[in-house]
């Protein structure tokens, strides 16, 4: 139990796809603009106008957060009692080879398998972070209340991502908000996990903690 529990510090790994994203967005030739542009596109190996030099170490960035996503998921499987907690961390492990498709399949690569890689690691990931807070609800309800507020944000935004709706906030902007919950809240239950396990800490009021 002990190293499943260090297994799920994992998860705090997925961090590590915001430190890629800014990297690579450091180093792209030409305007690269949070707001207006896709986070595929600091993955983009071909050099027209603009370009990404960095596309190797994004592209890199995707394929580990499917690994650590998939090794999380595995070892805070055991973590929790069977039933909800147990279907949201197959689900979420299930979301780990769309993230790998995407970063093996660039979008200028000319094929589909980008899109329903992307779509299928947000859409998958976006419902078992539900499923999950769900599944918390009593053992922390302050964390619970938060990973399902992500989560019907991520969705949400996944959805008029794939009509490609803007409300104005720019499309970089509204793929951001579909794809950005689901990291966050991994890293902060992996750690929550590693530090305290399921069973919740108790206050002096003999109240579950958040």
């Amino acid at each position: 139990m002990q190293m499943d529990r260090r297994g799920a510090l994992l998860w705090v790994g997925c961090l590590q796809y915001f430190v890629a994203e800014a990297l690579v967005a450091l180093g792209y030739r030409g305007p690269y603009s949070l707001r207006l542009n896709y986070i595929s596109d600091l993955a983009a190996t071909t050099c027209t106008a603009v370009c990404s030099p960095l596309h190797a170490v994004m592209n890199a960035a995707f394929i580990l957060q499917g690994a650590l996503i998939l090794g999380g998921a595995i070892a805070a499987w055991r973590l929790g009692p069977p039933g909800l907690w147990r279907i949201s961390c197959a689900l979420m492990a299930a979301s780990a080879p769309g993230v790998v498709l995407v970063g093996l399949v660039p979008e200028d690569a000319g094929s589909p398998l980008h899109v329903i890689g992307a779509g299928e690691n947000l859409l998958t990931s976006g419902l078992a972070m539900g499923l999950m807070a769900l599944s918390l609800r009593r053992v922390a309800p302050l964390r619970a209340a938060i990973g399902g507020a992500g989560a019907v944000l991520a969705l949400a935004a996944l959805a008029a991502l794939g009509r490609r709706a803007d409300p104005g906030l720019g499309i970089g902007v509204v793929e951001r908000i579909a794809a950005y919950p689901t990291p966050l809240w991994l890293a902060a239950t992996g750690l929550w996990l590693w530090r305290e396990g399921w069973r919740p800490r108790m206050d002096s009021n003999h109240r579950p903690a958040a």
